[in-house]
């Protein structure tokens, strides 16, 4: 009797066990269903369930890190994917999310190294050096990242991506045609690459072949109607028209789709205030600052809110935000000494401290650099402009820094007039242009 008992409990034992693990595996299944949907907030609460029965599951873990990295919880996510660490401390992927979510944080230093980390315990693992490459660009030690990105095309020469980061590059340092060769060359290899589709779109507006751009954001469009930079560009185009209601409209269908769009309540919120609609402006600058206010580009487009509607120390504090999270791009400091020129001598020149404390900006580009030395030493305003007058988009960039040089000197007069050239360049997308259009509204 006593066997038969035991037996029976051996039996109920291993039948409660097959159930508890069908259980966990049918949770981390709906969990995984919820997070490739971007579903973060359900997957979140499914892969607690997993963990709350399994406390040992560290793809659970480096999961759960992920969804809450994608929601800015970013504590957390350093949580998780430190327990996964601490379950297996070989576990490559769990290093390469961790460099994920520093990248996240503009912590591209800490990044890096949990991404070597991750290469050295998996040799032929290819994440990890695709996201190094990334946080280099990022970075802008563009000879790193191509050693990168070719050294990734090495281990997988299917790995189109790695190609796409390479025409990156050559946008930033604005060898246009070599940019549209690199994406032409991946779209013959991969037809549906929607990275290498938009990008091919962005450069031909740059170079406002707004027909050749519409063809390529037709291929987007024909591989996927949800895909937001097709509507962003299908915007920009608009915006160099001067059709702004247009260009509203096409960011506007994003939300239809996407109503936390963080970029897309930036956009709008920009081309309100371009109009001044500052109170719409302001509503939009609510939505993004809702979803997410630890991010650069919040403050960037917010010290353009603040400055466009004359509040410019709130415009100076924004700025000192926007380098506090993202301290490699030389523009920020640039944009920051724009707006310290107009509030205090003190400001001043700790904006110009600012920059000279990461003088080594952008140094592989040697436009960028001659600026930075513009500011910081004593290259001549001539020499910026026969350096620039290829491109105006270059063009754009030197009017408006010799104009803010001006207002360091407190000549306004002298200033006006680059601000002036500036604005007569037309290039609509960038900063530099919209500020001095705000400056020549306020000063004229």
């Amino acid at each position: 009797m006593i066997k038969n008992i035991y037996i029976s409990f051996i039996v109920l034992s291993a039948f409660t066990f097959s159930v508890f693990s069908q259980n966990i595996f049918d949770e981390y299944d709906k969990a995984l269903k919820f997070y490739e949907s971007k579903d973060y907030k359900s997957a979140l609460d499914s892969f607690d369930k997993v963990i709350s029965d399994n406390k040992n599951h560290y793809s659970a873990y480096v999961y759960r890190a992920l969804c809450n990295m994608y929601l800015y919880n970013y504590k957390k996510a350093h949580e998780d994917v430190n327990k996964a660490i601490n379950n297996n401390h070989k576990l490559s992927w769990a290093y390469n999310i961790k460099g994920l979510i520093y990248g996240y944080e503009f912590d591209y230093e800490n990044a890096i190294t949990c991404y070597d980390k991750s290469i050295e315990l998996s040799s032929r693992y290819t994440a990890p050096v695709f996201n190094k490459a990334k946080a280099l660009y990022n970075m802008r030690k563009y000879s790193d990242a191509r050693t990168c990105l070719y050294n990734l095309i090495e281990m997988d020469s299917a790995y189109y991506m790695a190609e796409v980061y390479l025409g990156y590059i050559a946008e930033d340092f604005r060898d246009y045609k070599k940019a549209l060769e690199i994406y032409n060359s991946v779209l013959e290899k991969d037809k549906t690459n929607k990275a290498a589709m938009y990008h091919a779109a962005k450069v031909n507006i740059e170079l406002r072949n707004f027909v050749e751009a519409s063809k390529f954001l037709d291929l987007i469009y024909e591989l996927d109607t949800k895909y937001e930079n097709y509507y962003n560009y299908k915007a920009l185009i608009h915006i160099f028209n001067d059709d702004f209601e247009n260009a509203k409209t096409e960011y506007k269908k994003i939300l239809t789709f996407n109503e936390k769009s963080y970029s897309t309540y930036i956009k709008l919120a920009n081309l309100n205030r371009i109009q001044k609609n500052y109170e719409i402006a302001k509503e939009y600058f609510k939505k993004a600052y809702i979803i997410n206010d630890d991010n650069y580009y919040y403050y960037l487009d917010k010290s353009f809110y603040n400055y466009a509607t004359g509040n410019l120390e709130e415009a100076v504090s924004d700025a000192k935000m926007m380098l506090k999270l993202n301290k490699y791009n030389c523009y920020l400091h640039f944009l920051y000494i724009f707006y310290s020129a107009q509030i205090s001598e003190t400001e001043l020149k700790n904006a110009i401290l600012q920059l000279r404390k990461n003088y080594n900006l952008s140094k592989e580009i040697p436009f960028q650099k001659n600026l930075i030395n513009f500011f910081l030493k004593n290259t001549k305003a001539e020499d910026i402009i026969n350096e620039a007058k290829d491109l105006e988009q270059n063009l754009c960039e030197a009017y408006f820094y010799i104009g803010t040089k001006y207002l360091m000197a407190n000549d306004k007069n002298t200033a006006i007039e680059y601000f002036k050239k500036c604005f007569e360049t037309k290039v609509k997308n960038f900063i530099e242009y919209q500020l001095a259009e705000i400056y020549l509204e306020k000063n004229q």
